[in-house]
């Protein structure tokens, strides 16, 4: 029995990769546990933004980090320095112990509230659970 030569037809992926935009308090210890996951999946870009020391990494600093490195289409912020992409994902992560005169709360429920406003940021759901403990 003879087959007939077929030809090879490569087909686009399915699925695009999707990036995951990790902002955290830490410098040096939380972008180490975070940069585990940079290799697990390829169909999974991680970028953990590194913080610099003479960055404000207060709750309310990473939000306005974020911000600045993500939104596009502003007039402060015409080059931002993550191309975000639908379907990609912004997390902000931070430790929600509290504080000995309590400033961390407001500026966490302002990050939930920031976070809830947009489809594609993530957090707030654990945040607000745990802070209502």
């Amino acid at each position: 029995m003879i087959l007939t030569n077929r030809l090879f037809k490569r087909k686009l992926p399915d699925r695009e990769a999707k990036s995951i935009y990790i902002f955290c308090e830490g410098a040096k210890r939380e972008y180490q546990y975070f940069d585990y996951f940079k290799e697990l999946d390829s169909r999974i870009n991680v970028e953990i933004y590194k913080l610099h020391p003479e960055e404000d990494n207060s709750p309310l600093g990473l939000l306005k980090i974020a911000q600045k490195c993500i939104d596009a289409n502003n007039l402060h912020n015409p080059h931002p320095k993550y191309s975000f992409q639908h379907n990609d994902e912004v997390w902000i992560v931070i430790d929600i112990d509290k504080d000995k005169k309590n400033t961390r709360t407001p500026q966490i429920h302002t990050i939930i509230h920031e976070c809830n406003k947009r489809a594609d940021w993530f957090g707030s759901t654990n945040m607000s659970r745990q802070l209502n403990q």
